[in-house]
């Protein structure tokens, strides 16, 4: 029910405690849900401490290491890592000064 909380109105879950088989389809999914987020944080985890998007495919059965990639690319921390790699040095750069006749140019616009 704690899944629930968050994604159902509340009256929907007095419903859901009032009759027995929403009570227990309410039960499953809870139950699925937190089956599914225990696979997603162990892959998370797999691929944060380095082990091999192929390794990761095994380990959730996967059939093919591209079902796993569409996972991965959604995963911020490897995003932020990357964008950590590429981010440009500081450098100072010269101002920009035109010349006089560019000036002369822009004023005759």
């Amino acid at each position: 029910m704690v899944v629930l909380r968050f994604a159902w109105p509340s009256h929907w879950l007095m419903v859901a405690k009032s009759t027995p088989a929403l009570r227990s389809a309410t039960a499953v999914l809870c139950r699925l849900c937190s089956r599914l987020d225990r696979r997603h944080t162990l892959a998370m985890d797999l691929l944060h401490h380095g082990a091999d998007q192929t390794v990761i495919a095994l380990w959730l059965g996967h059939e093919s290491p591209e079902t796993t990639a569409i996972y991965l690319q959604a995963d911020m921390q490897l995003k932020e890592r990357a964008l950590a790699a590429t981010t440009a040095k500081k450098t100072s750069l010269p101002r920009f000064r035109p010349s006089d006749r560019l000036l002369e140019f822009l004023k005759g616009l």
